[in-house]
């Protein structure tokens, strides 16, 4: 017999009090920078998105073209509103009305994006491995 590690399945759960109430959660993509963000799965944000899809069904039914900048300014709003509760590392101290007013400009997606996957990752727990016996 030989061991192999395998990653704990219960491991792979979420704490879905951080997921409501948020954690602060360093960015992948600009370096020293960190968010205080709520999940992505929070019952705020999905709401939020399901209505936005909605709207945006209506508009394909109606046959209007969907603006992409105007798609920007909605996300924007939904994440300031939902997700986004602060951040550190930037020359500028976070307030609610100053990050609206920078994610809403579209040349800001990198940010917004960087927002969101941050906050896909609230909640995880770090995975647990185990050695298991296996047959050879």
């Amino acid at each position: 017999m030989t061991k192999k590690k395998v990653v704990k399945l219960s491991s792979t759960r979420v704490d879905l009090r951080r997921e409501r109430e948020g954690e602060w959660i360093a960015s992948k993509t600009f370096e020293g920078v960190s968010y205080h963000v709520r999940s992505t799965n929070s019952p705020d944000y999905v709401s939020a998105q399901q209505k936005q899809m909605r709207s945006l069904q209506a508009k394909i039914r109606d046959k209007r073209e969907l603006d992409q900048d105007e798609m920007h300014a909605e996300e924007a709003n939904i994440v300031v509103d939902c997700i986004l509760l602060g951040w550190n590392g930037f020359d500028q101290d976070y307030t609610a009305d100053l990050a609206l007013e920078e994610l809403r400009n579209p040349q800001s997606r990198p940010l917004l994006n960087d927002i969101i996957e941050c906050a896909s990752r609230v909640g995880r727990n770090e995975l647990e491995t185990i050695e298991v016996d296996v047959k050879n």
